[in-house]
C-alpha cells in the first residue's frame, strides 16, 4: 500500500516527465519545420541517410460536430467511447 509520501512523490516525478515531453514536442515541432522546408525545397517527400528514412505523407481526416448534425442522425451513428483521463497542473 502506498503513503501519502509515496504518492507526492509519485506527482511530482509525474510533473517533472509533463515537462519534459513538452520541451520534446518543442523540438520535434522545430524539427518538422526544418525537414518540412527542405522537402518542400527537394521537391520530394523522402529523406534517406544510412540510418534512417524519413517520409512525409499528406493525411486528412474528416469530422462532424453534433451541433451540425440532426439529433436523430447523432444518436443513430455516433460512438461514444469512455476511458480515463489524468490532469495534472501546478498549483500556483
Amino acid at each position: 500500500m502506498s503513503t501519502t509520501s509515496d504518492i507526492q512523490n509519485l506527482v511530482k516525478k509525474w510533473a517533472d516527465a509533463k515537462t519534459e515531453i513538452a520541451d520534446l514536442e518543442k523540438k520535434i515541432e522545430k524539427y518538422k519545420r526544418v525537414v518540412n522546408r527542405f522537402m518542400d525545397e527537394k521537391g520530394n517527400n523522402t529523406i534517406t541517410s544510412s540510418q534512417y528514412t524519413l517520409r512525409r505523407k499528406e493525411m486528412t481526416r474528416a469530422t462532424i460536430s453534433k451541433k451540425n448534425v440532426p439529433t436523430e442522425i447523432w444518436n443513430k451513428y455516433s460512438k461514444p467511447s469512455t476511458y480515463k483521463a489524468y490532469y495534472l497542473s501546478k498549483k500556483k
